[in-house]
């Protein structure tokens, strides 16, 4: 991420898992499993770059040579969910595997290829105003947990009691959110 934040103007930098539940939610955007690794597993970031393009990127790291970083490129490449935005403001779907040097001499490398997405969450332009919420929301949040404001961070993240971006329908769960809201509050 420091070699692309170098060589990419990017903007707002948002955790990918956050970044689906906050839009998808609302949006039909969703994973029919999630976990943490494996072909489910959701892209590491979700990045906006001044220029109003979207990129998605993976990244993966190793210390065990070339050919095991670049088997975890190809394992990123699997990942089943990728997100498409709209013309215009589609960027790379970015996959990165630094292969870190150890004391045996060999020197680190890294490799960054941009993989088409298998089944994409395709983003519609209406919907990019909630799209450039999740990311607005994504950065506060880290940002606020970052210098030591927890609670603070919690209410921007998920202003509802979840990342999603409406409220639940039915009274039970509405009751539990609104409980929870207070007690936070």
């Amino acid at each position: 991420m420091v070699w692309l934040m170098k060589n990419l103007p990017l903007v707002d930098i948002v955790d990918g898992r956050y970044f689906l539940q906050r839009y998808g939610a609302s949006h039909g955007a969703y994973q029919h499993r999630t976990a943490k690794r494996g072909p489910n597993k959701t892209h590491d970031f979700v990045v906006h770059r001044h220029v109003g393009k979207w990129h998605i990127i993976e990244c993966k790291g190793t210390q065990s040579g070339e050919a095991f970083r670049d088997s975890q490129i190809d394992s990123g490449i699997s990942q089943k969910l990728s997100i498409k935005f709209p013309p215009g403001h589609t960027g790379q779907r970015l996959v990165s595997g630094l292969s870190i040097g150890i004391e045996d001499g060999n020197p680190s490398h890294l490799k960054i290829i941009d993989p088409e997405p298998e089944d994409p969450v395709i983003i519609t332009e209406s919907e990019m105003e909630f799209v450039k919420d999740a990311a607005t929301r994504g950065v506060m949040a880290k940002l606020l947990r970052s210098t030591g404001f927890e609670t603070a961070a919690k209410a921007v993240a998920a202003p509802f009691g979840k990342p999603q971006a409406m409220p639940p329908s039915t009274k039970k769960t509405d009751k539990k959110r609104i409980e929870f809201l207070a007690d936070r509050d």
